[in-house]
């Protein structure tokens, strides 16, 4: 930050040197900091919602930090927006496995009105898996297992529903199929 502000104000005085009008002069300082502030306000909005999966022009984005196994998300603020799709389709007689969702939150979206409530919570770990009937998958490299225990508990590999940003997978989410439990 101090580098910035040493290079913004020698910028400013390299201007200021260059302008013949003093009227440009005077404007440098807010066509200056339009110009630097332009890329982060540009990639802040790129990133909403999913800010914590986005990683900067150097990392290569959504699909950068993705391949650098980055963090897509952070004790579940990504599946906020699913919210209703899983409110849809996980009725309240269902257990619904909230991979890295810190509880705390779901009761911030059922507080906030962002999540009926109701919609059932299997616990934490793998055996919380097997008593779910739906299931969020949170991808990160080092939860990648957890793939595998719903492909064997649900007997399905095919997801009810993938959140993607730019093509990266953010959340998957597996439904048991009807009939009796694996």
């Amino acid at each position: 930050a101090i580098a910035a502000g040493v290079g913004f104000k020698w910028l400013l005085q390299q201007g200021a040197r260059l302008a013949l009008v003093p009227r440009l002069t005077r404007a440098l300082p807010a066509a200056l900091a339009v110009l630097v502030c332009l890329p982060a306000v540009a990639e802040t909005r790129r990133s909403h919602p999913d800010g914590l999966a986005h990683y900067n022009f150097f990392a290569g984005g959504f699909a950068g930090g993705a391949s650098l196994g980055m963090n897509r998300q952070f004790w579940g603020y990504s599946v906020l927006p699913a919210v209703g799709w899983i409110a849809a389709h996980a009725p309240p007689s269902q257990q619904t496995y909230w991979h890295d969702v810190f509880p705390d939150a779901l009761t911030m979206y059922v507080r906030d009105g962002w999540m009926p409530p109701g919609i059932g919570y299997s616990g934490v770990g793998e055996d919380a898996i097997t008593r779910s009937d739906l299931g969020i998958l949170i991808h990160e490299r080092h939860m990648t297992v957890y793939e595998g225990v719903f492909w064997d508990s649900y007997g399905t590999t095919k997801p009810a529903y993938v959140r993607t940003r730019e093509g990266v997978p953010i959340m998957t989410i597996y439904q048991r199929p009807a009939g009796p439990r694996r």
